[in-house]
């Protein structure tokens, strides 16, 4: 009786704790076979082994796709940076400083190295907080954006570009001068008010942008000078300033033209919502011929005449673009083709002005 009650809690208590081996002893008793030999010590650890592997394997499997997921969201943010758009902006920082102090010593400058990483911060975050503004927008334009996705969150990329912003201006109220500050502080002002305020009025967010590329030339020269107009590079620099500021003008109008149907839909009265794509392809024209020319003309005036025609002879590219996306009915894969390749083509003009600044 007594050893029919010790099987009994035996059983239940080998249900509860390993459910596995309470069936074998189940089975046991069914088939009235010996319960406590030495064969039945080896039962217990089979079972752990048998439960063991599929945890392993199950724990093992949780945390590859965890990293899966955390690359995602580290590859989503880089898009969402966009660095092919970023680099070339701290090009512009390291040329702007090289414009007025030509020297390899420009890198030693404390100050100006700080101008370089500031610059590629509150670029990055404009980036994403323009992501952010648009996600609707780009549901049209562009649906394959990580925000359109789902890849990151709003609040995913609120918070990278609040935290981009906070390490900006650390960065520069406690490494840079006062008479350096204020540019931190109109550039962040102008991505916050860019896209709720800047872009809704017509042209003004074309001006918006092409400004903000334009003062990060200002500021990497500012850096390393605070007298530019005294300076022996000053004209160099002005020139370098009208080139980026129309280019930028002149690409940003490229770009509406080829988010016309999107902008359009979303009530963005772009240029070419209000006059139509042909009457901004002649806009466009008009700057793109303005910057080559007037820069030309003041760069022959500084020089001579050989040294100033060979910005039109560099630009020339870009008209042979302006007229592709003529021929082609304003095609996007014209127009985004001709916006990533005018990056190259101001690489060429500032590596001459550059060398111009350093030799002449």
């Amino acid at each position: 009786m007594k050893g029919s009650c010790i099987l009994k809690c035996l059983f239940i208590g080998s249900l509860l704790m390993y459910p596995q081996f309470a069936f074998q002893i189940k089975t046991h008793r069914l088939l009235h076979l010996p319960l406590f030999e030495k064969k039945s010590h080896n039962v217990m650890p089979n079972t752990k082994k048998i439960q063991e592997t599929p945890n392993k394997n199950l724990l093992v499997s949780n945390n590859t796709s965890q990293l899966q997921i955390i690359q995602q969201k580290i590859n989503g943010l880089v898009t969402l940076i966009r660095p092919i758009n970023v680099l070339p902006t701290l090009f512009l920082t390291l040329f702007g400083g090289w414009i007025v102090h030509p020297s390899y010593t420009v890198f030693l400058l404390p100050k100006f190295l700080v101008t370089m990483v500031d610059t590629v911060i509150i670029m990055s975050s404009s980036m994403i907080i323009n992501d952010i503004y648009d996600v609707e927008i780009d549901k049209h334009n562009n649906p394959n954006r990580p925000l359109v996705k789902g890849i990151i969150t709003i609040k995913e990329a609120v918070f990278a570009s609040m935290l981009l912003l906070v390490l900006a201006e650390y960065l520069n109220l406690s490494l840079l001068s006062t008479n350096l500050q204020w540019v931190v502080h109109v550039s962040i002002l102008n991505i916050l008010l860019y896209t709720p305020v800047f872009k809704k009025i017509t042209f003004v967010k074309n001006l918006s942008c092409a400004s903000l590329v334009a003062l990060s030339i200002f500021f990497g020269a500012l850096s390393t000078d605070t007298l530019l107009g005294i300076n022996d590079g000053f004209t160099i620099l002005t020139i370098s300033l009208n080139l980026v500021f129309l280019g930028c003008l002149y690409n940003e109008l490229l770009l509406d033209m080829c988010d016309l149907e999107g902008d359009k839909e979303h009530n963005i009265y772009t240029i070419p919502v209000l006059f139509g794509n042909n009457n901004s392809w002649f806009f466009a024209s008009f700057i793109l011929y303005s910057n080559i020319f007037l820069n030309s003309l003041e760069l022959a005036y500084l020089y001579n005449s050989y040294v100033g025609s060979m910005i039109a002879f560099i630009c020339i590219p870009f008209i042979q673009d302006l007229y592709k996306i003529k021929q082609t009915n304003f095609s996007k894969e014209i127009i985004t083709s001709s916006v990533k390749k005018s990056s190259d083509i101001m690489l060429v003009l500032f590596l001459y002005l550059g060398a111009i600044s350093y030799y002449m």
